[in-house]
């Protein structure tokens, strides 16, 4: 296991991307980009809880980021797993580090 996998991994949950930015291992191309990508997954959440306080409409458009950050955060923690750099589906070529 890479000493920098525990960083990539926590690049992935919302918010604790700030800690991998911050780690030794910041540099490393392959750190930068899982916290690229999991600033999205940042995003994402952060859409969710605002739409959430708008009532149904916002409450549908909740729900579906909610479910969309879940499954992003679960898809680049198994690219992670397998030491693999690919982009998240769809919104992957929007991330903010390469």
């Amino acid at each position: 296991m890479q000493k920098s996998m525990p960083y990539k991994i926590l690049a992935y949950i919302p918010f604790l991307f700030i800690v991998s930015l911050l780690s030794e291992y910041k540099s490393l191309p392959s750190v930068r980009f899982h916290c690229g990508q999991g600033m999205l997954v940042t995003a994402l959440f952060i859409i969710s809880g605002i739409f959430g306080w708008l009532p149904l409409v916002g409450w549908i458009i909740s729900a579906v980021c909610g479910v969309a950050w879940i499954v992003y955060m679960i898809i680049g923690i198994v690219h992670v797993l397998g030491d693999r750099d690919d982009e998240l589906p769809l919104i992957g070529k929007y991330a903010f580090f390469r």
